[in-house]
């Protein structure tokens, strides 16, 4: 029960903000975007595994402290799903308004932003649902 729980409180903060980008995409007339990034549908899925995953393998990690622990662990997962993007789909071609120049600063920015969401909302969520 402690991994379903775990799934879930890895899926929660995507799945609320997953409709807004792809209803931000579709504003822009940007529908092919929405059709050839699977990370848009697949991000609440994927954060939820990697929770899992974070939860199985957390004991293994010689960082001491948990919260920044879990910090780690979203900024390497952003850092590995920004790399995915870029390369292998990407993604500065489907999105036009996207230039070449926007894929050194999602490198750079979105890891970051990982790392402070999962630091501070993934894992409260894992403290509310008593993961932990």
């Amino acid at each position: 029960m402690k991994y379903f729980k775990g799934f879930i409180a890895g899926m929660i903060l995507p799945a609320v903000i997953s409709p807004f980008v792809i209803s931000f995409f579709i504003l822009q007339n940007e529908l092919i975007a929405v059709q050839k990034l699977p990370f848009i549908f697949f991000g609440p899925i994927l954060w939820g595994l990697w929770n899992v995953l974070f939860l199985t393998t957390k004991k293994k990690v010689p960082i001491q402290d948990r919260n920044v622990k879990i910090g780690v662990y979203g900024a390497v997962y952003g850092l590995l799903t920004v790399l995915i993007n870029a390369l292998y789909f990407e993604f500065t071609s489907i999105i036009p308004s996207f230039s070449d120049s926007f894929i050194i600063w999602a490198v750079i920015f979105y890891p970051i932003v990982l790392f402070f969401a999962w630091k501070y909302i993934v894992n409260a969520l894992n403290m509310i649902l008593e993961i932990y």
